[in-house]
């Protein structure tokens, strides 16, 4: 059996290294009221959610002041997957002797080690016996007294699990199921923060999308709305100021409401709350007795609709039946120049950013995603004849091309797709990379070939 080794609150502790999935710097914790220990809450990894379990709820050990982990392990199990509390990781430690003989059961979830090579005593937790699947379910009701035999109340129940949080005063509810991440409003990039009042595109690390803001912001997470193409969700953010947590709700206690008349495309995007009452057909009562709305996420469809852009990839209006396709648009001095969004994979700041240099082929380079990628300045991969620092990197991948450019600035545009389907590209050549210049809601811009200017960046980095 191999063990990884561990400490946490001077605790040596141990788990099977067959459940290991990974393990990554300490992130923020969303804290959830009343759940059940050794759960503290969850945490966010890869685009997914996690229940976070601090392991002093198992080894009986005090909280201490100011404690803050440095990692968290993350766990697979067949059951379930979460992620683990750990103050210093020690390493990897094989037993030699046969495991019936040196695991000795401490508790329902502790094995003792005595003398394991170099550590000494070394407390193994026992995975199979968490049980955390029960951390975030309703508990069991209470036994009731009949006659002298005491028996369970006996109850069918199907429990619907739901992202709550409130809004001025009220509350409302998303399925947990299409709550993609929560992050605290400093740890989100907004990108373009002169769009529409309003909106802005939220840089998540590996997914750009829509954010709709109110002024005081708190918290941002992102749900999957239901689209009309199989297979395709759209993916959009809202920011709130106040505090969210999980519900857990019986289904027979969720009524239905009456649904408020929509406004047809008017609604006021500062007023969270009214957006998503009209969205709400149903509700139930927390555990302090407040009302929660359900917002129904297909009925977000005609909202969306009514951004001024896609929330993915490209939007239907009624005028025209027009396909717009959402872009990245960069300005350099008086020049625009265009880039689908789908292949834009993040957006960064310099000055946040460890840009190496190659000195003898003045060719930089970073790590980003565990691949390098070589960054080139915009300017100098056009010929541009432009001085003004640039402030943020795009990361894209091309055709397994890992490559950022570093541009001055960045805003986003909808453009028709029949625009850019066509292959001539005679209008403009800058350092041998072919351009088409558009015209595009009264602006100006080129796009670039695609392949030209994949060659233009391989022969920079010969």
């Amino acid at each position: 059996m191999d063990l990884l080794i561990f400490k946490r609150f001077d605790e040596l502790l141990a788990i099977e290294k067959s459940f290991l999935s990974s393990i990554q710097t300490f992130n923020h914790v969303i804290n959830i009221p009343d759940i059940k220990k050794p759960a503290v809450g969850i945490i966010q990894f890869k685009s997914q959610v996690f229940i976070l379990v601090d392991p002093r709820h198992i080894v009986g050990k005090r909280k201490r002041k100011d404690d803050m982990p440095k990692y968290a392990i993350f766990i697979a199990d067949e059951n379930y997957e979460f992620a683990i509390m750990a103050d210093e990781i020690l390493g990897f430690c094989t037993l030699k002797a046969k495991t019936n003989s040196l695991l000795k059961k401490s508790q329902v979830k502790i094995f003792q080690i005595e003398n394991l090579d170099d550590y000494g005593s070394v407390k193994v937790i026992d995975i199979k016996n968490l049980e955390l699947h029960n951390s975030l379910e309703v508990p069991r009701e209470k036994n009731v007294t009949v006659g002298e035999l005491e028996v369970e109340k006996l109850k069918k129940i199907t429990i619907e699990k739901y992202f709550t949080f409130s809004i001025d005063g009220k509350f409302f509810a998303f399925d947990l199921t299409k709550v993609r991440r929560v992050y605290h409003m400093d740890a989100v990039r907004l990108i373009d923060t002169n769009s529409v009042k309003g909106f802005f595109l939220a840089d998540f690390n590996d997914l750009i999308c829509p954010l709709i803001s109110a002024e005081k912001r708190k918290n941002i997470f992102q749900v999957f709305v239901p689209s009309d193409d199989i297979g395709s969700n759209q993916v959009l953010a809202f920011a709130t100021e106040d505090d969210c947590y999980i519900s857990e709700v019986d289904t027979d206690a969720i009524k239905k409401i009456s649904l408020k008349s929509s406004r047809q495309n008017k609604w006021d995007f500062y007023k969270l709350g009214s957006i998503f009452e009209e969205h709400s057909l149903y509700s139930f009562n927390d555990n302090n007795n407040n009302q929660v709305n359900i917002v129904e996420l297909n009925l977000l469809k005609n909202f969306t609709e009514s951004l001024p852009f896609s929330p993915f990839r490209s939007l239907k209006r009624q005028s025209g039946q027009k396909n717009l396709v959402k872009n990245i648009v960069i300005k350099e001095g008086d020049l625009n120049f265009i880039f689908p969004l789908s292949h834009l994979l993040k957006v960064d700041l310099i000055k946040f950013m460890k840009v190496n240099k190659n000195s003898k082929k003045n060719l930089m380079y970073t790590e980003f995603n565990r691949k390098i990628y070589s960054i080139f300045e915009l300017n100098n991969v056009l010929g541009l004849n432009y001085s003004k620092d640039s402030q943020q990197v795009l990361f894209f991948d091309y055709n397994n091309f890992q490559f950022g450019l570093m541009v001055s600035s960045v805003s986003d545009m909808q453009v028709d797709s029949a625009l850019l389907e066509s292959d001539e590209y005679f209008d403009a050549r800058f350092k041998g990379v072919a351009a088409r210049k558009l015209r595009v809601s009264g602006k100006s811009m080129y796009l670039l070939n695609k392949d030209n200017l994949k060659q233009r960046l391989l022969d920079m980095s010969q």
